[in-house]
This record gives structure tokens, C-alpha cells and sequence, in this order.
């Protein structure tokens, strides 16, 4: 029944089933305090340690393998304080219960097997993680310590919101209203090279009082007309703090070459080699909206996205500053791995200063 539930798309129904065997049992166990005096301590423990545990996994699924070995060790030591009279007669394997085992057996799979997992992984990665170190030691001047420091107070003065959402865009006054299919629209709306942020909201979707994003189909149909605009603005960024974009050609030894905008600028043949960043894959951002948010839509801020490469601290810097001094660009999040406070074991040795950006054009 929780397997039919959850392909049903009722995702809360089979934790609430899962959970509610720890309920109604810890229920029961508290009301035999009250009319088995003989298991009073026993009945009580388990129970609290029942009904607990069923809410940790009702309210704080994340948390239910760190808590899962706590529950054993209290509900066995409620097991052994019962059956041996207040340790007047020594334990049997039978005391500890053998549902315990069980759970501890799983505990030590999961756990072991996510340890081990890591480890792979880490050593997967190690070389790159020693070659971005060296990297990262190279920045150890005076000037690269102070311009660290600059891009660190630039960051914290910015207030942004912890969890951003992906909102609905639509025009209640468009002359386009009356139309019937998404694809017709959108082809109308592209004519000529002309591209809005504006999307017909009452015949392709819905309106809702909740501005937020709700189909995949809609939030695709918006970035569309977001990705050039984004991408022009991007280019407008990297000419005036000297960015540079990643090369469809390979460098020595696999290494990706970077080609300066400004030089793309006056050379057609060379801007023609550079690999702009395509919009997120349609598999790529179910497989994420599954695993990562609950399958809510509008979490998903990356489907548009674009990559500027600096070779000097200074120039991202100045990038940086132009963002958040542009009134075409909100800065919704932003994430500063060149802090040095941050651990790059987490992400290969990988650094880098992410954005989340709102385009306003209207």
C-alpha cells in the first residue's frame, strides 16, 4: 500500500505509514503502564522511546539514522532493567530484544556502506583535490589575501533570502491570452528575435494566488526566453571586468582552454569556438527535483546558467561589484567557496563564487 501511495504521487502517505508503526505501538505500550504494574518500567520506556522515534521520522526524517542507534540503546536498556528484576539476575541475548538487532543491523550497513562510499569518492578525486590546493596555496601574496577579504565583506553585506523560489512571470494584459497551446505561443512571442519574460498566464497555466513555479513545462517554457537575454548579459559582464569563457578546444593534457570575451569581440571565428553553458537537461532536472527537492518545481534555480573565468582575483572581483550594482540583476543566493573559512574537501578542492540571479528587463 505505501509502494501504490507514493506512485500515486502522495509522497507524506508511506513515511506516515512507516512512522505510525512506531506510533500506535508506543501508544500502547504507555496505556499498559497504567494497568501492568509488573511491566511498568519496561512498557514506559518503550513506549517514550516508540513514540519518539516515530516522530523523528514523522518530522525530521533527516535525522532518523543519527537518532536510530539512541533508540536501541534506550529501549534495551528499559528491556534488561525489566527483565532482570533491576539487575538482580544477570541479562540473556533475549533482553536486549531482538527487534533491536534488526535496526542496528541496518544502522551498521547504512552507515559503514556510506563511509566506505565517501572514501572511494574522496580518493576518486584526490589528485584534482591536491592540484586545486596548490592552486588555492599559489594565493597566499598579500594583494590576493586582501582581495580575499574585499570579496568576503561583499558577500556578507548582501541580504538575500535562504530559500528562493522560481516565480511565475505572465502578462494579464497580453494580446496573446486567447492562445490555446504553449508551443504556439512561444513561437509567436520569438518572432523576429524579439524575447520577453512575459508568459500568457491564464491559458498555458493557471493563475494561483502562489506566485511560485508549479510545472516543469512552465518553468521550460520561461527559461527559454531568459537564456539569450541572460547570456547577453553575462557577455556584457565578462567585457567589462576581462572575463574569459571555457573553449570548445582542449589544452595540454585535457586541460580546458579559456577564450578572453573581449578578444571573441573582434573575432568572429574565435567567439564561434567558445562553449556556452546549455540550459539544464530535462533528465538532469527531474533526476535532481526527485532526489534533492521533494519534486518541488520551484527549487529547481539553475535550469539558465552561465560560467565567467577570471585569471585574476581582481577582475572577479570587480564582476562581482558589477552585479550587484546592475539594476537589471538581483542577487537571490549566493555561495562563496573562495572563503577561506570554507572546506573544499566537501567539493573536490573545487572553488568558486556561485549566484543566483533574478533578470529584471520591465
Amino acid at each position: 500500500l505505501a509502494v501504490v501511495t507514493a506512485r500515486l504521487g502522495c509522497r507524506r502517505i508511506p513515511k506516515t505509514m512507516f512512522a505510525s508503526l512506531f506510533h500506535v505501538i508506543g501508544a500502547y505500550e504507555l496505556s499498559q503502564v497504567f494497568t501492568d504494574r509488573d511491566l511498568l518500567v519496561s512498557n514506559l520506556i518503550w513506549g517514550t522511546g516508540d513514540l519518539s522515534f516515530g516522530m523523528v521520522i514523522e518530522f525530521g526524517e533527516r535525522y532518523m539514522m543519527t537518532v536510530l542507534p539512541f533508540y536501541c540503546i534506550f529501549t534495551s536498556f528499559g528491556s534488561i532493567l525489566s527483565d532482570t528484576k533491576r539487575f538482580t539476575t544477570p541479562p540473556t541475548i533475549s533482553t536486549f530484544g531482538y527487534s533491536n538487532y534488526l535496526l542496528l543491523a541496518a544502522w551498521l550497513y547504512f552507515t559503514v556502506g556510506r563511509a566506505i562510499l565517501i572514501r572511494r569518492a574522496f580518493n576518486n578525486v584526490k589528485s584534482e583535490l591536491l592540484k586545486y590546493n596548490d592552486l588555492w596555496a599559489s594565493l597566499s601574496s598579500e594583494q590576493s589575501r586582501l582581495t580575499l577579504q574585499r570579496i568576503g565583506e561583499t558577500v556578507s553585506q548582501l541580504r538575500v533570502s535562504s530559500k528562493p523560489v522560481q516565480s511565475r512571470a505572465h502578462d494579464p494584459d497580453s494580446p496573446l491570452e486567447a492562445s490555446s497551446s504553449p508551443l504556439a505561443w512561444m513561437l509567436q512571442r520569438s518572432q523576429g528575435g524579439s524575447f520577453s519574460l512575459h508568459a500568457p498566464s491564464k491559458s498555458v497555466w493557471p493563475l494561483s494566488k502562489d506566485p511560485r513555479v508549479v510545472s516543469l513545462d512552465q518553468l521550460y517554457a520561461q527559461a527559454v526566453f531568459v537564456d539569450p537575454i541572460f547570456r547577453q548579459k553575462v557577455q556584457e559582464l565578462a567585457a567589462e571586468s576581462r572575463g574569459l569563457f571555457p573553449s570548445v578546444l582542449q589544452g595540454p593534457e585535457g586541460s580546458v582552454e579559456c577564450i578572453p570575451w573581449r578578444e571573441a569581440m573582434a573575432d568572429e571565428e574565435l567567439e564561434q569556438r567558445i562553449r556556452w553553458a546549455q540550459m539544464k537537461s530535462v533528465d538532469r532536472a527531474v533526476e535532481k527535483l526527485v532526489r534533492s527537492y521533494n519534486s518541488d518545481v520551484s527549487r529547481l534555480l539553475d535550469v539558465v546558467r552561465q560560467c565567467i573565468v577570471f585569471e585574476r582575483l581582481e577582475d572577479l572581483c570587480e564582476c562581482l561589484e558589477r552585479i550587484l550594482g546592475d539594476p537589471e540583476l538581483v542577487v537571490m543566493r549566493i555561495k562563496n567557496r573562495l572563503d577561506p573559512s570554507f572546506d573544499a574537501r566537501t567539493t573536490g578542492g573545487y572553488r568558486d563564487v556561485a549566484l543566483n540571479v533574478r533578470v529584471v528587463t520591465e
